[in-house]
């Protein structure tokens, strides 16, 4: 008997999965260390939504990211890296790690079965709400409206860097009615060509030749940034400090 099998037949595991659909944390131990990975397989399949496994550093968090990585489905383990020497502070990342938090909280907001890993430094980092950052996405289609000078503000406010051409994640170019965008989370860029301010067609190009690799009938972008603020509440901190 495979010992999937085993995990899926034992009755205390699934009492133990069953209350996790009502209770906001859970703990579970006893639980061999080789094959930790396989019932936190069997774990996510039940309750159907993304869960928060807490790993006590980095090392630990890195290494049973691997381990799920290997044996869950595409997209369904994710690694949400803090350094625990800056987590009180707005760190400097790099790019991998930054597109590690980025593609961390869309997947949250998805709703999809899976595992996000982190540390207890994660937890404290200070991150927008979670309306906040799906308010601060936006979706776009062939033939929907957009002014151009918009979504430049936008952009910018969302942690994207203007450039001349788009080179890195991160980064965007405007040139006549052409938008490119290189989201954190993708592994090419998108072309999004307008007539007007109507979208004319969306396309992801190799960052490298400018080619084409194939068109895209929607395209859903989020923040380059994992903290971001609506508008509003800007303005209103604004005018608290110019009243200070």
């Amino acid at each position: 008997m495979r010992l999937t099998e085993i995990l899926k037949q034992d009755q205390d595991l699934n009492n133990f999965i069953a209350k996790t659909k009502q209770v906001k944390n859970s703990l579970i131990t006893g639980a061999n260390a080789g094959a930790f990975s396989l019932l936190l397989k069997q774990i996510v399949s039940e309750p159907n939504a993304p869960l928060i496994l807490i790993e006590e550093n980095e090392s630990k968090a890195q290494n049973l990211y691997g381990e799920l990585n290997s044996i869950l489905e595409d997209d369904a383990a994710h690694y949400f890296p803090v350094d625990a020497t800056i987590a009180t502070q707005t760190a400097v990342s790099s790019p991998d790690e930054l597109s590690s938090r980025i593609q961390s909280l869309n997947f949250l907001l998805s709703g999809k079965p899976g595992i996000v890993v982190t540390t207890p430094q994660g937890l404290q980092y200070k991150l927008s709400s979670p309306a906040d950052f799906a308010k601060a996405r936006r979706e776009f289609a062939p033939e929907k409206e957009y002014e151009l000078t918009e979504l430049n503000n936008w952009l910018v406010g969302a942690g994207y860097k203007k450039e001349a051409l788009v080179a890195r994640p991160g980064e965007f170019a405007i040139r006549g009615d052409i938008l490119d965008i290189y989201p954190l989370d993708r592994e090419n860029p998108v072309r999004i060509e307008f007539f007007g301010d109507e979208i004319d067609r969306i396309s992801e190009f190799d960052p490298l030749t400018g080619e084409v690799k194939r068109d895209v009938n929607f395209e859903c972008l989020f923040p380059a940034s994992f903290y971001v603020i609506q508008p509003d509440k800007m303005d209103a901190a604004i005018k608290e400090i110019e009243a200070e």
